[in-house]
């Protein structure tokens, strides 16, 4: 029994064999969904210690906003002429 999956990351075709089925199924594994390839790509790209910070600082927004500051005329002793 050899079942055909479709790479969810890339589409490429490829066929899971029997006791590949099995092993999954005996240690409570849902079946890959990605190729062999696109599993070791994505475990490469989690291995980098600057995984997601830079997406997480791309999307940073502070809580608070800043107050504006104002800027007032300066105080002109004996007053404009």
């Amino acid at each position: 029994m050899r079942k055909q999956v479709v790479c969810k990351s890339c589409g490429y075709v490829f066929t899971l064999t029997k006791s590949e089925i099995q092993f999954y199924e005996s240690k409570g594994y849902n079946i890959p969904k990605r190729c062999a390839s696109c599993r070791e790509k994505n475990r490469q790209e989690k291995a980098d210690p600057y995984y997601g910070i830079y997406e997480a600082i791309a999307n940073y927004t502070p809580l608070k906003k800043r107050r504006q500051r104002v800027h007032y005329a300066p105080y002109i002793v004996g007053g404009l002429r």
